[in-house]
């Protein structure tokens, strides 16, 4: 493809999410209005490919889901570091380690910036596959829930992994998502801690739990398409093994489920891989249950930062673009 004559900057963002949603570990996410990662990408002539991480907690270079996110993308343009220059910088919006698919943000945003830097040869599908490709760095394999969120915004719900198809719908009207952020409520060995609440899930499942998460699937489904929240509240609420085994991880997460429930939370679980934890409510009902989940933490011996956002509807976007 053809490159560039001169420098190309191009500054793009993508939101927050929550992933796995309950009932579909590693095939559902949904984007929420609670931050946005930024990053920035200059392409120009020459080669090498390098990431700078603006917040020093998070690092750069090849340890930075930018880097195998960018790489994917001169693949699939059929390029490589050897045929042009690549500098990105990453400034952190999304918090790193607590189930918002920050890595995720990262990785997509760098996708969507270089490819609109390279004049947007990819396809969406193909944009997800990159991105997806970064979040190997955090997750120690390629995942795509997060970043099709961070991408699309909205529910976007991976309907086939091989070859991969993402279907992006749109959430219900009225829907409210409490989120609780817990300090030290878990430790986590080492420093990727997605990759630890990975490690922690069973290599395999009974038939009857396997009949179970698709029934919890098919509801979920159904409560989405007709916008019966009641449905998709119940559906949220039944996380199967992997909530069974992250959950007792989580200092207070059953009781907090439970109170969270008793307040009128339509459903309740864990946001991606933990240690945070959200709720869907109706309008009228989300403080409630934001203040009992707050209070539930408090009583484990847990401070939780409790907010209630709203489900983003703008993925990936382009901030600035200089050439």
């Amino acid at each position: 493809m053809p490159l560039p004559r001169a420098p190309v900057v191009v500054e793009a963002s993508a939101p927050s999410s929550i992933a796995n949603l309950g009932c579909l570990f590693d095939l559902a996410a949904m984007a929420v209005n609670h931050a946005r990662d930024l990053v920035r990408v200059r392409v120009r002539r020459g080669e090498g490919l390098t990431v700078k991480s603006l917040d020093p907690s998070v690092p750069g270079g090849e340890r930075n889901t930018a880097h195998g996110a960018a790489l994917a993308v001169l693949r699939k343009a059929g390029l490589s570091a050897s045929d042009v220059r690549v500098e990105i910088e990453v400034a952190k919006g999304v918090e790193p380690g607590v189930g918002l698919g920050s890595s995720g943000a990262t990785a997509a945003a760098a996708a969507y910036a270089l490819n609109e830097a390279l004049g947007s040869p990819l396809s969406t599908a193909e944009l997800v596959e990159a991105a997806g490709e970064g979040e190997a760095v955090a997750a120690g394999t390629p995942h795509y829930d997060n970043v099709a969120a961070s991408l699309l915004g909205g529910v976007a719900v991976v309907v086939s992994r091989s070859p991969l198809r993402v279907v992006r719908l749109e959430p219900p009207e009225g829907l409210l998502v409490v989120l609780a952020v817990p300090r030290g409520a878990v430790e986590v060995p080492g420093e990727r801690k997605t990759e630890f609440f990975r490690g922690v899930l069973p290599s395999h499942v009974t038939l009857s739990e396997a009949v179970e998460q698709c029934s919890a699937a098919a509801e979920f489904l159904v409560g989405l398409m007709l916008g019966d929240l009641e449905a998709l509240g119940r559906a949220v609420s039944r996380g199967g093994v992997v909530e069974a085994s992250r959950g007792r991880l989580i200092r207070g997460y059953w009781e907090v489920k439970r109170r969270a429930l008793e307040s009128g939370a339509l459903g309740v679980n864990i946001a991606g891989a933990g240690p945070s934890v959200f709720a869907l409510a109706r309008e009228g009902e989300a403080r409630a249950v934001a203040e009992a989940v707050r209070e539930a933490f408090a009583e484990a011996g847990v401070e939780a930062e409790v907010r209630v956002l709203r489900p983003e509807p703008v993925g990936a976007r382009v901030e600035r673009k200089v050439q």
